[in-house]
Parts: C-alpha cells; structure tokens; sequence
C-alpha cells in the first residue's frame, strides 16, 4: 500500500496498453465490506476482468481497508501489466466505483493530487524553527544569540526534507529578517523552489 501518492505512481498507472482495474472504495461505513465489494466486483467483471484479477484486486483493497479503517477513499488498481496497488487519499469524497478500461480512470485521483502538491512548510524564528512535510515533522531550538548559525542548521534540514520527500514547493514563515537569512542559506536547487528567490506562497 502507498501512503504518498505521487505523479510518476499515476504515469505508471496508465502507462499499461491492455485494460485496467480501477477501483474507488469511498467511506460508507454504514455499509458492510462485503456488500460493497461484490457490487463493485460484479462491475469490473461485467467490464471484462477475469476473475483472477477481480480476486488480487479485491484482496489487496480488503487489506488495506483493515490496516486503515478510517481512510476517506481508498483507490486500486490492477491488470496485466500492472501489480495490485492502493493508493490512501485522505480528503478524497468518492462514491464506490468500479472500472475496468484503458487507460486507467485516474482523472478523480489526479485532481486529488494537484489540489495537494507535495510541499515542505517551515516556520522561521530566532530561537527555533519547524519543519513539515506529509507525516514528516522536525523541530530545531538553538540559543537566540546564535540564530543565525541555527537558520544555517534550519535551511539544511530543509534541503534534505524537499529531497526525501520529492517535494518542488517550499512555505517559508516567520519573522522578515529570519525568514530572509533562511532563504540565502539554502542549497542553490532548494532556492530555486521559489522562482522570485523570495519566499513561496502557500
């Protein structure tokens, strides 16, 4: 399972020539699982799925959704020429559907994706700075004397999250002379994250 979907997982998706399952498993816990996977399952077979695929499909899906039970939606997709893989897509509202076609139907998750590019916020000060980036969290105190030297520390920190987490967006906060040296610190291709060479906008 996938926790960070990101672009090249979607270029993978529909890169296949032959058809592809893709399935859309919403929230609905007023409805039981099995209920819910026979319809779609009936879908994907009408679609022209054999049953070994519908089978693969139907279980990596089942256990993602007990590993995660409070997941939004929960998207598969499968064939071929492509492993079973489930991507989490929290925030993502979708009725339960079935598809099984060429190319892949990723036009829900792809919208998904670029409402959420993938971004590292720092929040910048003179005795501490924090960073963010998905579940990724870091905090880094030093003596306010010595800020400078800590926005140093701060803006390496933050070179190496945008790398880990392919992130091409940077959201840089804090007070205008910190945020400022934060910046001139910055590795020269984490800089260039913002084309002004000033801060970024969320």
């Amino acid at each position: 399972m996938s926790h960070r979907l990101a672009l090249r997982d979607l270029v993978d998706v529909v890169r296949p020539a032959r058809p592809v399952a893709s399935v859309y498993l919403g929230s609905s816990p007023l409805r039981v699982w099995r209920a819910r996977w026979l319809r779609l399952a009936d879908q994907l077979r009408s679609d022209g799925a054999g049953p070994e695929l519908v089978d693969t499909i139907g279980e990596v899906l089942q256990r993602a959704r007990s590993l995660y039970p409070a997941a939004d939606t929960l998207v598969a997709f499968a064939g071929e020429e492509l492993p079973a893989r489930v991507f989490h897509t929290p925030g993502l509202r979708h009725l339960d559907l079935a598809w099984f076609s060429s190319p892949a139907h990723v036009l829900p998750v792809l919208s998904w994706l670029q409402d959420r590019p993938p971004r590292v916020a720092v929040t910048a000060g003179h005795s501490s700075a924090d960073l963010a980036a998905g579940d990724e969290r870091i905090s880094l105190n030093y003596p306010a004397p010595e800020w400078r030297h800590g926005v140093r520390s701060a803006a390496a920190a933050c070179a190496e999250m945008l790398d880990r987490q392919e992130a091409r967006l940077l959201v840089v906060a804090g007070e205008d002379e910190v945020v400022g040296a934060l910046w001139e610190a910055l590795p020269a291709p984490s800089a260039a994250t913002s084309p002004s060479g000033g801060p970024a906008a969320p």
